[in-house]
């Protein structure tokens, strides 16, 4: 595909900023994998990016709104409620065991303001399977 990967290993607050300060000027985007720290920084994360004028992507939809151009993956709030249910089924004397494996649902979400900013469109087949496709905060 042509692509070049810079992998950063991160594991703390430091890390991440000695990760993002010298990245090279002509990368094309940010790629986010799941992982609670990058998540709980992403709105530093999408800063840097945005004086670059740089796509992310994040993997949960409240990303988008922090200001990633776009996400493919879960839904916190919904992972949320999955864990609660599933921690009262245990809690209410179901055995761990008896409860079927489950996964959370995948979802893509688009910041078309994100887009605009970086003068890029959205091609309109990913619309289509987006399931927000939006503005800021929406």
């Amino acid at each position: 595909l042509g692509l070049t990967l810079v992998p950063a290993d991160i594991r703390t607050l430091s890390q991440l900023h000695q990760a993002i300060d010298p990245l090279p000027g002509d990368i094309d985007a940010i790629f986010m994998p799941h992982d609670a720290m990058l998540a709980s920084n992403t709105r530093a994360i999408v800063a840097v990016a945005a004086v670059r004028g740089v796509p992310t992507s994040t993997p949960h939809r409240e990303g988008v709104a922090q200001g990633a151009l776009f996400s493919y993956g879960f839904n916190l709030y919904a992972v949320g409620r999955q864990a609660a249910r599933l921690a009262d089924q245990i809690l209410s004397g179901t055995p761990a065991t008896d409860l079927p494996i489950e996964t959370a649902e995948l979802d893509m979400t688009v910041n078309l303001a994100v887009a605009d900013y970086l003068n890029l469109s959205v091609p309109e087949d990913m619309l289509r399977h987006a399931r927000i496709a939006g503005r800021v905060g929406e």
